[in-house]
């Protein structure tokens, strides 16, 4: 790996990330000839960054874990972004139990199904404050709406004040992975208890 190739997939995935009819899963790298690249005044921070990976999918990851948090320009503050990557990495791996937690943090604070999910107004669905406050994961948010297609309704009504953090999570669906046949049991129990339909 190096700066070039780096910043060429960040390039992709800020793109992803940012507008709506754009997939890094069919167009990975944007191009940027070599002596552009150079003039940049921090290419230097990008061969530095490079120098941290051993290979595209370790890269990828770890800008993925920044995008999905709403950093941007990891390469400037690598403490931070570290901090995103570590996290990511710790939900990855124990999916399932992240998610039947936060579910329970949900029924917990939420016990009607209509405000977890639906604007009321100007006021943003339960779920969605939850998430901005920190106390849902962005892949806890991703696999809810795998199963309950939740972001179809935001996209409208007063979701124009929300709507970085909404395409954040709907850009995100692509890099979160979870065992189908155990966050069914999961969600099966979850909708029940809500009286959600699915």
């Amino acid at each position: 790996m190096n700066g070039h190739r780096a910043y060429q997939h960040y390039l992709a995935l800020k793109k992803h990330y940012t507008v709506d009819k754009y997939s890094v899963f069919q167009e990975p790298r944007v191009p940027v000839p070599e002596a552009t690249y150079l003039k940049r005044n921090d290419h230097y921070l990008w061969e530095k960054f490079a120098k941290l990976f051993h290979s595209t999918p370790e890269v990828m990851t770890f800008m993925i874990a920044n995008f999905a948090a709403g950093n941007e320009s990891f390469v400037h503050n690598m403490e931070v972004a570290n901090d995103h990557f570590i996290k990511w990495q710790k939900n990855s791996q124990s999916i399932t139990h992240l998610f039947q937690s936060e579910l329970d943090f949900i029924q917990t604070h939420c016990k009607d199904s209509t405000h977890l999910l639906e604007f009321q107004g100007a006021s943003p669905p339960a779920l969605l404050n939850m998430y901005l406050g920190r106390h849902v994961s962005i892949q806890t948010m991703v696999i809810l709406n795998a199963y309950l297609n939740y972001l179809k309704g935001w996209k409208g009504s007063m979701s124009f004040l929300f709507e970085n953090e909404i395409r954040r999570i709907d850009k995100s669906q692509g890099f979160v992975k979870f065992n189908k046949e155990r966050v069914q049991k999961v969600i099966e129990s979850f909708t029940d208890d809500l009286q959600i339909v699915v």
